[in-house]
């Protein structure tokens, strides 16, 4: 290949490049603005659940009125210092709501749901909730700042209403895996299953907090989402209900 024919395949190259960093950016750009759209939306009916919350009366109340908009309500999630303030929701599968909203409609960013498999009460070994990682701190993106030490430590606390009452959460672990891991089995047999669970839990812990004692009859709760870690990974966020 002559000098010429060599320049003229390099700028053919430059120029395919140019193109798809322009479309990529304008396609993500693009999607961000759909999400930002609907998000909005789907916040504000949040907020008139919060709201009304606040106003209250004793035969009145958030998760009554969640569950009057949706029926499939089952808790609300609340992260003190952070964006996840949302419902929880369950269904008889976990694809449902990784696309509809709350109110039903599509395209959605979706709600966080828990694991199909899961007890509704929360009273399983583990439980998992999922919901998507969405650029500007939106969803469940605020799980990855619980790989930092300092933030864990910070926002080690959540608050999990249910219809029997608020319960505490105490997180001890931020863990990085992949969507097939062992860490999303939900059924428990035996005490040594358990125990192996929370091994792999440890082995793969980015951040533990020894200071939390887990037992065999503890009542877990995982809250997982995607991230950018490697391909396929999931960043989860566990804890206790005390």
């Amino acid at each position: 290949m002559n000098k010429r024919k060599r320049v003229l395949v390099v700028a053919i190259v430059l120029f395919i490049s140019a193109v798809s960093i322009v479309y990529y950016g304008v396609h993500i750009n693009k999607k961000d603005n759909i999400q930002s759209d609907t998000y909005e939306s789907e916040i504000a009916v949040y907020n008139e659940l919060k709201t009304t919350e606040n106003e209250r009366t004793q035969e009145d109340s958030l998760l009554d009125n969640a569950y009057n908009l949706n029926p499939d309500t089952i808790a609300w999630l609340f992260i003190p210092g952070t964006q996840i303030d949302f419902p929880i929701v369950q269904t008889d599968n976990n694809e449902y709501y990784l696309k509809y909203s709350f109110t039903g409609e599509t395209p959605s960013n979706g709600v966080p749901f828990l694991d199909y498999r899961c007890e509704s009460d929360f009273n399983g070994f583990n439980s998992i909730i999922y919901g998507h990682n969405i650029s500007r701190d939106r969803m469940f993106s605020g799980l990855l700042k619980f790989k930092q030490d300092t933030y864990f430590n910070e926002h080690n606390t959540a608050v999990l209403k249910m219809k029997t009452g608020d319960r505490r959460v105490r997180f001890f672990a931020c863990l990085v895996t992949n969507s097939t891991s062992d860490i999303y089995q939900v059924v428990f047999l035996t005490d040594e299953e358990k125990e192996e669970y929370i091994n792999i839990i440890k082995s793969n812990a980015v951040v533990w907090d020894d200071s939390v004692e887990i037992h065999l009859d503890s009542n877990m709760i995982l809250l997982s989402t995607c991230s950018y870690d490697f391909d396929e990974a999931r960043t989860v966020v566990v804890g206790i209900l005390e």
